[in-house]
């Protein structure tokens, strides 16, 4: 009939209507469009970042891809959790798999969507940006480096499915505060989370240095609650329950085989001590003064500065890492006499191994140290002392580390390293001392969950745990959440 009709928006800027007529939704710059062999109609929207379909039998359009956030991420995870930077183009093959072409992130992407996408756990919520009516400008044509949308929520739980080498995000939403004790670790907000520690159920605890507070993800659960600290900065509350006393930025934090938590309030110049038991909070090193003195006395005489690192083995032993004296320190726990072990410039974390021996990271060094208690002796096990980020697939002594803030043990002894000016995480295998990396690309920012762990952006980590099951557990500092590296399952990518 030499008609042009519409067939899909309103002539609004915006991008809404999914679930109803195509002609009663609005659409955000329409770039691209294509069609599948059964005649369904697929739109790029190049300012709403989004690829929809118009059902042609019935004419109601969804959103397949895209959440109206423009940047790239989610690769190899849900096409609705994926952001898009500029969709123009758009294709189908005769499998039905769609292709998008992505003008601003220089790339083209498939969305398969007659296969099954992958992700790590079973999500219950999924929520998606949209953008608000009529906004007065278009959104931002490149990612930023701190994103602070709500990621797609993934449960605290270690992955039951099938997808290998992939990243999720288990805690945090990537705001700065430490809000939702009692639900879901995915929706709770936690505050510059510095380090972390697995107990005997597997369930973590997270320091949050801002937040001035210890929080406990339940692993049955995956809910999250504080265990000590009010929110409140400061010092107070000894010989009361944790949760109502002050802490001064949290920084380092170990657990030792009755579930009694150890944490280094860093700016209290202490170590304080949970017991599991009864939740009562007291000091059990360190004056509140900043200095150094009290060697070969009780530990709670002792002063100390700035305590950034604390590790129990089984022995019977503490150790203690001041940055402000560049020193680690050793408490008998039978007699409470604390000793200097040994000199490190600024001890930013440590492990302590099935045999005693202390591993500890020197951020300002670029080292990673090893103090072997049967010899006395301190040795570098990864890193040259310069700062950069180089070596993999040779000696870790070889290779160069940026930063190493974090350091934690797998079953098998292979040693795990998080560099906060790398963005990395790094493992150096026990049996060989060969070095690898595990996540990051270098690039410093959040990006990457449910796809390649070796394609993810991460921001300033900090700690690494490691659990029973081999799932790596990294504390990102600056996008203030942990996400969850699932090493030993299978990887699932589109293309």
């Amino acid at each position: 009939s030499s008609a042009l009709i519409v067939v899909a928006g309103t002539g609004t800027g915006t991008s809404t209507g999914d679930g109803g007529l195509a002609t009663a939704a609005t659409l955000y710059g329409p770039a691209g469009v294509a069609f599948d062999a059964s005649g369904d109609i697929y739109i790029t929207e190049f300012h709403g970042c989004r690829l929809r379909k118009v059902n042609v039998s019935t004419g109601i359009i969804i959103t397949l891809a895209g959440t109206g956030y423009c940047g790239y991420s989610g690769d190899g995870g849900l096409a609705s959790s994926a952001s898009l930077a500029r969709p123009r183009g758009v294709a189908v093959d005769t499998s039905g798999n769609v292709y998008i072409v992505v003008s601003s992130s220089h790339r083209i992407r498939m969305f398969a969507q007659n296969s099954t996408a992958c992700m790590t756990g079973n999500p219950t919520l999924a929520p998606t940006l949209v953008p608000s009516k009529n906004p007065s400008k278009a959104p931002s044509e490149a990612p930023t480096l701190e994103p602070t949308l709500v990621p797609t929520l993934v449960p605290s739980k270690a992955p039951s499915n099938s997808c290998i080498n992939v990243i999720s995000t288990v805690a945090g939403t990537g705001k700065a505060s430490s809000l939702g004790d009692g639900g879901v670790a995915t929706m709770a907000s936690i505050h510059t989370p510095l380090q972390m520690a697995i107990d005997a159920l597997q369930s973590y605890y997270i320091t949050e240095a801002d937040g001035c507070t210890v929080r406990k993800v339940a692993r049955s659960t995956g809910f999250i609650t504080s265990v000590a600290g009010t929110g409140s900065c400061g010092f107070g509350g000894d010989g009361g329950q944790a949760t109502s006393a002050n802490l001064d930025k949290p920084w380092g934090i170990a657990l030792d085989s009755s579930g009694d938590i150890y944490i280094a309030d860093s700016l209290n110049h202490r170590v304080r001590l949970v017991t599991a038991r009864t939740g009562i909070i007291t000091t059990f090193a360190g004056t509140g003064i900043s200095g150094y003195s009290g060697d070969n006395g009780a530990a709670t005489s002792a002063n100390l500065n700035d305590v950034r690192s604390v590790g129990v083995d089984a022995s019977g032993y503490v150790y203690i890492g001041e940055r402000g004296n560049n020193c680690v320190r050793k408490v008998t726990l039978a007699t409470g006499i604390i000793t200097t072990l040994v000199d490190v410039n600024t001890p930013e974390a440590m492990a302590v191994d099935i045999t005693g021996n202390v591993f500890i990271s020197s951020p300002d060094d670029h080292l990673v140290y090893k103090y072997t208690i049967s010899s006395s002796a301190l040795i570098v096990v990864a890193g040259t002392g310069t700062g950069t980020s180089t070596g993999d697939g040779g000696l870790a002594t070889a290779a160069t580390l940026y930063g190493p803030a974090g350091v934690a043990f797998d079953a098998s002894g292979d040693i795990y390293i998080t560099e906060f000016h790398g963005c990395r995480l790094r493992k150096v295998n026990v049996s060989t001392g060969i070095i690898i990396t595990l996540a990051g690309t270098g690039y410093c920012g959040y990006s990457g969950d449910g796809g390649l762990a070796s394609s993810a952006s991460l921001a300033r980590p900090r700690g690494v745990a490691v659990d029973t099951s081999g799932n790596v557990y990294i504390v990102v500092s600056s996008s203030h959440r942990i996400r969850m590296f699932a090493q030993n399952s299978t990887a699932c990518m589109t293309g």
